[in-house]
């Protein structure tokens, strides 16, 4: 069984109660003072007790709820669904639905220098692929993780190629109640022992 922070504070009180009427000699204190003394000792415990239970609790309740299983979550995976199915089908009018405007791509480019571009220079070099390539390779496209907060996300994809496996670290931003992907970070890593 768990117990909240403040159902233990009230078991610690009725373990230890603040009872002045307690005899001292009672609990085998020959001293005149003993009970004065117990009662404040047990008085500092009780507030100590309190203070590191209660506290860590507010701590807890502070920190930001991700949202992986909820409805901005379900929205999210919906919206980078339709990235990986605009990108297979080159259907730039899905992409479009995914990818605000604005996007701008970052990666390291042959020089391994940092390279960064408009979404709309990558939809370019999309249209100069021969028409259904990337359906014929049949990728396996997946969701690693999603982290919802307030009206930001980000998103860990993958999609793997025969030949190498590209990895998308992507943020999502929340305006008129619609999600969309603001920045794309990628990273390629080909695979060992497979044909150029």
């Amino acid at each position: 069984m768990i117990f909240s922070p403040i159902a233990w504070t009230f078991a610690f009180q009725k373990q230890f109660p603040d009872n002045s009427s307690t005899d001292p000699q009672a609990a085998g204190c020959p001293f005149e003072n003993a009970k004065t003394t117990m009662k404040e000792d047990t008085v500092k415990i009780r507030r100590w007790v309190s203070l590191m239970l209660v506290v860590p609790a507010a701590i807890v309740l502070a920190q930001p709820i991700t949202g992986t299983g909820s409805d901005d979550g379900k929205a999210v995976r919906s919206v980078v669904d339709g990235y990986f199915k605009g990108f297979v089908k080159t259907d730039f009018d899905m992409l479009a639905k995914s990818f605000h405007p604005d996007c701008d791509i970052f990666r390291i480019d042959d020089r391994g220098k940092i390279e960064k571009y408009n979404v709309s220079k990558w939809y370019k070099g999309l249209k100069m692929l021969p028409p259904d390539v990337t359906a014929k390779m049949n990728p396996e496209m997946k969701i690693v993780a999603v982290d919802v907060v307030g009206t930001a996300a980000s998103v860990k994809a993958t999609i793997r190629f025969p030949q190498n496996t590209y990895t998308d670290f992507l943020t999502l931003l929340k305006s008129d109640g619609k999600w969309m992907i603001v920045t794309k970070t990628l990273s390629m890593e080909k695979h060992v022992g497979k044909a150029k």
